[in-house]
């Protein structure tokens, strides 16, 4: 694994190799594989032994491992059809939010509070990231914007 391309490629084929798994009854020792196995990857790149990334993306993945951790150990739950739709109509909800929090900032309307999306809007949000072309054009139809996911601005 030499580039963020080739990480993303591995890691995606780690999933796709165990999604059947998914459907027996041994999700949680396969989700547990897919952890310790990103941990191992993860590790390695902290302690700087293969440097092969940017300091932004380690510290990145590193703060998103708790995340990971939460939906691994709830890998049944996130996949029912009837979850995922509602943590998408709930995102669609947020991001209203998020645009609406943008004119009122364009307004002098300083006293906004942030907005802090739950595990589902979490979840979407990071699916709808990893996309860039269609996260950029989202914002810009919902906001002529981009809307920053590490902060509660824009």
């Amino acid at each position: 694994i030499s580039t963020w391309k080739t990480f993303h490629t591995y890691m995606q084929t780690l999933i796709k190799s165990n999604a059947s798994a998914f459907k027996d009854n041994k999700v949680r020792s396969r989700a547990l594989l897919m952890r310790r196995e990103f941990q191992t990857l993860y590790k390695t790149y902290r302690e700087n032994i293969s440097p092969i990334f940017s300091l932004d993306l380690v510290q990145a993945m590193y703060s998103h491992i708790d995340f990971m951790n939460v939906i691994c150990d709830n890998i049944n739950y996130w996949n029912q059809d009837d979850v995922l739709t509602t943590a998408v109509d709930r995102y669609e909800k947020f991001m209203q939010l998020k645009q609406q929090q943008l004119l009122q900032k364009q307004k002098g309307q300083h006293t906004i509070k942030p907005l802090m999306p739950t595990i589902d809007i979490e979840l979407v949000w990071q699916a709808h990231l990893s996309n860039p072309d269609s996260y950029q054009r989202y914002c810009r139809n919902l906001c002529n914007g981009l809307i920053d996911h590490h902060s509660n601005e824009f």
